[in-house]
């Protein structure tokens, strides 16, 4: 039979409840909050305070415009039951893709470092050249799949943040529009995405 609880009248606490919390040594004063609980860093991140590497397209780590941190997905595993659907945490992490906007060199040598790469890893470059490219061991950045490093900087310009994207292969690659109606120079921008197996962070503060 389950222990009766047994309201004390002083405090209105009941015995069991004051056994537990002495058990786990809690102490009120001592949870964290909005209140009492101090920040790392009072400073915030700015959006501009980054930077990109990609060993084999050396032409484009300095011309990135924009970068994105992916979002993450962990799609629900619903439990029936007769009244309603539980969700459950599913077992399989969704990762957005990488998306790298950057401007265009004059001899347009970034732009086609990448289409060079989308070419040889779907084939379209010639049985040849995806074999030449599966041959080059991963680690040396020039295979079929390459890491990406992208480091959030503080204000100091130091990185505080890195983040690696492993096995990352380009997907899409946006095409370039010129325009002869312009009446101000605009510089050609384009965006390539990225698909990778997993990202991981590690910090320097």
């Amino acid at each position: 039979m389950a222990e009766p609880i047994l309201i004390d009248p002083q405090n209105n606490w009941s015995s069991t409840q004051n056994q537990a919390e002495s058990d786990l040594n809690w102490k009120p004063d001592k949870v964290q909050g909005a209140i009492n609980a101090n920040p790392k860093t009072e400073n915030l991140q700015s959006p501009l305070g980054f930077r990109f590497m990609l060993r084999r397209s050396p032409n484009t780590n300095y011309f990135v415009h924009r970068i994105n941190i992916p979002g993450l997905l962990l799609p629900s595993a619903d439990e029936a039951t007769p009244y309603v659907v539980i969700p459950q945490p599913g077992d399989h992490v969704v990762f957005d893709p990488l998306v790298l906007t950057f401007r265009v060199d004059e001899g347009m040598h970034n732009y086609f470092e990448l289409q060079e790469w989308l070419r040889e890893v779907s084939g379209l470059a010639g049985g040849k050249a995806y074999a030449k490219l599966a041959k080059r061991p991963e680690y040396t950045g020039f295979g079929v799949k390459s890491e990406i490093l992208v480091s959030c900087l503080n204000a100091q310009k130091n990185a505080v943040r890195n983040i690696t994207y492993h096995d990352s292969w380009p997907s899409q690659l946006t095409g370039l529009q010129y325009d002869a109606s312009l009446t101000s120079v605009d510089y050609l921008i384009a965006t390539c995405t990225f698909r990778y197996s997993i990202y991981e962070t590690t910090t320097d503060v």
